[in-house]
């Protein structure tokens, strides 16, 4: 998508400086509505689809009205807003995400969780708020590993494209929030840790560099994926080159 928007760049010619920056408008525009704009609008339908959900599997509709109500005003709250803010103003600082909510109760977590969520329908890529959401729906319990990998594959993408944050500093975010899991629900965690190692959209050094923080008793996931990706690899050169990948 880049390398096209790019190419219609470089088609216009130099003697027409005026039709190339208002192209470039046109594209940073265009990528800033749906990007942040339309992101912000789908996580609020997201948010919004998770609490009704959570109400639906409630029988008694006493009880079901009083748990949406309750999350309403959470997710309306400010009493986490400093923490809020805290977060938001050091996107870059990532380290700073587990302590930070180590630290709160279950309600304050649950609270902060809330709000967020509505945080980040203003900022719908900021890798601190996506990270912190990811490690208290890890701390709650994981209902969904997909959802919790699409965070953890938002933050490095986001954290290292957008803001430049070192991969270091991302690899040892993600493993610290991802491997209190390990301890808590190993399922999920060895399902994690093999969407992880599976998602080719991760840049390779930092899905490296987190496989290797993997505690060793899932070393095994590991290992099997990058078997099986030496193999495909293998299955798709000439005979000729098989020793020179191997």
């Amino acid at each position: 998508m880049v390398d096209a928007k790019v190419s219609a760049l470089e088609k216009i010619s130099s003697n027409n400086p005026t039709e190339f920056v208002l192209q470039a408008i046109r594209i940073l525009l265009q990528d800033f509505v749906y990007d942040v704009i339309e992101g912000g609008r789908r996580r609020a339908f997201a948010q919004l689809l998770e609490v009704t959900t959570n109400a639906s599997k409630i029988p008694d509709e006493k009880s079901r009205s009083k748990m949406v109500r309750e999350e309403i005003l959470k997710h309306l709250g400010n009493t986490q807003v400093d923490l809020v803010k805290k977060i938001s103003d050091n996107p870059g600082d990532l380290s700073q995400i587990k302590t930070l909510v180590d630290k709160l109760s279950t309600k304050k977590q649950q609270n902060l969780y809330a709000e967020v969520g509505r945080a980040l329908q203003a900022y719908p890529q900021h890798p601190g708020l996506l990270l912190s959401r990811a490690y208290m729906r890890i701390l709650s319990g994981v209902e969904d590993v997909d959802e919790i990998a699409d965070t953890i594959s938002a933050v490095i993408g986001f954290g290292s494209q957008l803001y430049r944050i070192d991969n270091n500093q991302i690899i040892a975010a993600i493993s610290n929030v991802i491997n209190v899991l390990s301890k808590s629900d190993k399922k999920n965690y060895a399902e994690l840790v093999n969407i992880i190692s599976q998602d080719e959209k991760i840049d390779e050094e930092i899905r490296n560099g987190i496989e290797e923080k993997v505690p060793d008793e899932f070393k095994s996931i590991v290992l099997l994926n990058r078997i099986n990706k030496t193999m495909t690899q293998l299955n798709t050169i000439g005979k000729d080159d098989i020793w020179q990948a191997i």
